[in-house]
């Protein structure tokens, strides 16, 4: 008995199912969901096997403290090829999070001596470099004794 009731109420199912589809397919209104009003596009793919871009700008450390405040503050030089048979040079002094010229400084490792920063776009890392020693002789300048009209002589400076 319970085999049959089931059996009429799928074949009603079923029978309905029909009956909905020759109403859809005879709609005239089924157009319009076809129709993309909006003009939506799907979702671009994007690839991501592209090669890793390379700053234009050469990064050289200098040096980093934290003797002022305890806060890192870097040294560097940037390189950027300005025109080709000149390429144009600065100098910057910035701390941790900060940025100029779209370079930033992201973090100091003092115990890596090395420097993370954001050049253009891109994340690096660049160790610090030992300044080059000049090896050229060191002049010292010592005070002389300056004798003014109508003071002390200098002999009478240094005892005489």
């Amino acid at each position: 008995m319970h085999i049959a009731v089931c059996l009429v109420g799928l074949l009603v199912c079923n029978t309905g199912v029909c009956a909905e589809n020759a109403v859809i397919e005879t709609n005239p209104y089924l157009e319009i969901t076809k129709h993309n009003i909006f003009y939506l596009n799907q979702p671009q793919v994007v690839v991501t096997d592209a090669p890793p871009i390379e700053p234009s700008s050469r990064i050289t450390v200098n040096g980093a403290t934290s003797i002022l405040d305890g806060a890192p503050l870097v040294l560097f030089e940037v390189v950027s090829p300005a025109a080709p048979p000149t390429p144009s040079e600065k100098s910057y002094c910035l701390r941790e999070g900060q940025q100029k010229d779209d370079i930033e400084v992201m973090h100091v490792d003092f115990e890596a001596n090395a420097v993370t920063f954001k050049n253009h776009g891109v994340v690096q890392k660049i160790p610090l470099t030992r300044a080059l020693r000049h090896t050229a002789p060191v002049i010292v300048v010592t005070p002389s004794i300056i004798v003014h009209p109508g003071r002390l002589s200098a002999a009478s400076y240094l005892g005489g």
